[in-house]
This record gives structure tokens, C-alpha cells and sequence, in this order.
């Protein structure tokens, strides 16, 4: 998970019981079921709605592996894929001045 992302999450529910406070509400009154099932429930509904099933369950399958990314390592070294050391096959002129043929024939074996 990215360090951002709990930041992101604790800034956002202080702003929310900051307003509520400011305005002298209770913070308990966000706490009620009935309109949090209206938020949540429409939420997940129009999600529903504007795609196909199959795209939603697998986005709800994939959710974990999103909040529990680590970042990959990028100070490993990549070893570079050799293509330009291989010898050219004869293709006619166009290989033999160091470039391709404009028409792609598969590479016999």
C-alpha cells in the first residue's frame, strides 16, 4: 500500500468531523444506518449499473491486492534483451543497409 493512501484516508474523515464539529453537530450523527446504507448502497449500485458483471466482481477481487500493493523493486539491474547483436536474416537490401523491410514476413527458423 502507498504511504499516501492512510494519509489520504485519515485527512479525509478529519475534514468530515471537523465540519460536523464547526457545525455543531454530533459526530455520532454521520453514524446512522439508514443513510449509510443510501451512500454506500447507491454507490455500489450505480457502479453496477454503468458496467458489465464480469468487470465488477473482478474489480471486488482485485480490491486487496490494491490496498496491500508493495512497489517493486527498481533498483534491481534489468538485463538488456540482446535483439540488435542477433545476426540479420536475409531479407534483401533493406537488411543489408542496417535497417527493416517496411513488409513483415515471419523470420524463418
Amino acid at each position: 500500500m502507498d504511504f499516501a493512501t492512510p494519509i489520504g484516508i485519515v485527512l479525509a474523515l478529519g475534514a468530515v468531523l471537523t465540519a460536523i464539529i464547526l457545525e455543531g453537530s454530533s459526530p455520532m450523527s454521520v453514524m446512522l444506518p439508514a443513510p449509510m446504507m443510501l451512500v454506500i448502497g447507491g454507490t455500489i449500485g450505480a457502479g453496477l449499473a454503468t458496467t458489465m458483471l464480469p468487470d465488477f466482481l473482478r474489480a471486488f477481487r482485485a480490491l486487496p491486492g490494491y490496498l496491500a500493493f508493495k512497489r517493486p523493486d527498481t533498483t534491481a539491474t534489468v538485463e538488456p534483451a540482446r535483439v540488435a547483436d542477433r545476426p540479420c536474416p536475409p531479407r534483401g537490401p533493406a537488411c543489408a543497409r542496417g535497417r527493416r523491410s517496411r513488409h513483415r514476413r515471419p523470420i524463418p527458423a
